[in-house]
């Protein structure tokens, strides 16, 4: 005869439904609190964010003494933006004497590099135009463009933008300006203006809410991602740091800078003001733009422990909201619950945008926040999938993470 323990079936209905009841309301009552805990943690996070931009009025400070600049400007296969960018650079307020204007062409194969030497030369020597030389210490090619001028240059900042993006006049001053003796780099705000449709708005809010994470952990004087669209840093922490931080990591001109700087003791910075931001010129493609956030998210391996634990931490608020909603569809006694935490981190989300675009100036970036909102879960559960690509499309090259050179060349 078995000893084993067996089941005894329920005899009395009544019991049964009780039972039955209890189990559905303790399993009810763990979803909701995994769900108020993912909702909290989005809040904090976003709370976080927006006391980090409040805090940037602190630094407020400028510097009357302008120092001696050099723009950057690397690219690729932008000739439907280069005209426009290099004018903008060439327009740029700042004294003649104290400013250099360089653009290295990196290999571009549908004629950007004959249209920035027609600009150059017009410019009277204003800007000049190299070619991004040779990759033979494997460098990831951006950084490899970039060195190029940098090396050449004897001036005190060096100002980088993007050959897609249009600076404003005053956007050297503002940014020269904010760098006080113990300042080393300064990061600003780099957007489209004017989007028309539902996805060029997404894009928009996409971009917004990259500035917002910039200029709140920056804040807080912990630089995270920066846009290397709108980034500078003095020439001496280049030296400082031999070079770029991570340089065989394919992306990182940007964020792990800002990092390694802040890490030598050097304060980082962000520009607030329409002046500071910098003007995307061009809505990509999805494929394009899948190709840049896979290069960007190659570098989230290389970010110190901290920051990643912050980003697992808050992927995983993502799936117990998502989880939350779920359960609301099958629970409807759940739904209040759901529906007020879900207006909680809207409405935090809301505050933190705003007081962006307060400090920057922008106008118009409401609309399409609400359907972003929806998206947004499923983007931020996106992101680690990109991360864990080991080959990406970018400038219509195909990059390998575990190899700095290009593997192949294809158009896209």
């Amino acid at each position: 005869m078995s000893n084993e323990p067996h089941e005894i079936p329920c005899i009395c209905p009544t019991k049964c439904l009780y039972y039955s009841i209890e189990k559905r309301r303790k399993r009810n009552f763990a979803l909701i609190f995994v769900f108020l805990i993912s909702v909290s943690i989005s809040a904090a996070a976003s709370l976080f964010l927006l006391v980090g931009i409040l805090l940037n009025r602190r630094h407020r400070g400028r510097t009357t003494t302008l120092p001696s600049i050099a723009v950057i400007v690397a690219g690729r296969n932008e000739s439907a933006t280069i005209e426009r960018c290099l004018r903008s650079v060439l327009a740029l307020d700042y004294p003649p004497e104290l400013i250099e204007r360089y653009y290295v062409d990196d290999g571009s194969t549908d004629g950007a590099d004959a249209i920035a030497l027609g600009v150059s030369r017009a410019s009277g020597g204003m800007l000049r135009v190299l070619q991004a030389p040779p990759n033979l210490d494997g460098l990831g090619p951006k950084k490899n463009a970039l060195r190029a001028a940098i090396e050449i240059t004897g001036a005190d900042l060096v100002l980088f933008t993007d050959a897609d993006a249009e600076v404003p006049r005053g956007w050297a001053k503002a940014i020269a300006q904010r760098f006080g003796p113990r300042v080393g780099a300064v990061a600003g705000l780099f957007t489209p203006d004017k989007p028309n449709g539902t996805g060029e708005r997404l894009y928009r809010l996409e971009r917004l809410m990259h500035g917002a994470i910039s200029a709140g952990c920056i804040g807080w004087g912990y630089p995270s991602s920066v846009c290397g669209a709108n980034f500078s840093y003095r020439r001496q922490c280049y030296e400082d740091l031999r070079g770029f931080a991570r340089a065989q990591a394919q992306a990182g001109d940007d964020d792990l800078m800002a990092q390694a700087i802040g890490r030598k003791g050097w304060q980082v910075r962000f520009a607030t003001g329409a002046d500071s931001t910098v003007r995307d010129l061009r809505f990509p493609s999805w494929h394009e733009f899948e190709g840049a956030k896979r290069r960007h998210q190659s570098t989230a391996r290389l970010y110190p422990p901290g920051w990643l634990m912050f980003f697992w931490i808050t992927l995983a608020a993502q799936v117990g909201y998502l989880g939350g909603w779920v359960h609301a569809c099958s629970e409807l006694s759940a739904f209040p619950v759901v529906l007020a935490g879900s207006l909680v981190r809207v409405l935090c989300d809301y505050f933190l945008l705003a007081a962006l675009a307060r400090s920057c100036l922008l106008e118009d970036w409401r609309r399409g926040f609400l359907l972003g909102e929806v998206l947004l879960p499923f983007y931020l559960l996106l992101q680690p999938f990109l991360a864990l690509s080991q080959r990406f499309v970018w400038k219509q090259r195909v990059l390998t993470v575990k190899t700095t050179h290009p593997v192949g060349c294809q158009e896209s």
